[in-house]
């Protein structure tokens, strides 16, 4: 398995959610849109410290899975430049490692 580590961000950019208590990486340079009822606005792609999410693209979009949920739920890609270099025929995850969030083939 070949893997693709791509450091989004440091630990530095750690932020705090507005719910109390759940702590996120905001990646930035990142903006995704859900889909009805949830989050249809564009806005910074979010990643829950420890979390895992996946990312993959669907022949129109690159598409960011919601845990948890099917992949009917998946985020809609916006913007992000990282992407851009990838294969859209692989499948990759987001994943905070260690406080760092690392993109990765899955």
């Amino acid at each position: 398995m070949i893997t693709i580590r791509t450091t989004v961000h440091g630990p530095a950019e750690e932020s705090v959610a507005a719910e109390p208590g759940i702590s996120v990486h905001h990646v930035h340079g990142a903006s995704v849109a859900g889909v009805h009822p949830f989050a249809e606005e564009p806005h910074e792609l979010t990643l829950a410290v420890g979390d895992q999410r996946p990312i993959w693209y669907d022949g129109t979009h690159w598409r960011v899975g919601q845990n948890g949920w099917g992949i009917r739920y998946a985020d809609r890609v916006i913007r992000w430049d990282a992407l851009e270099e990838l294969d859209p025929q692989t499948r990759y995850f987001i994943s905070d490692q260690g406080g760092v969030v690392v993109l990765e083939a899955a």
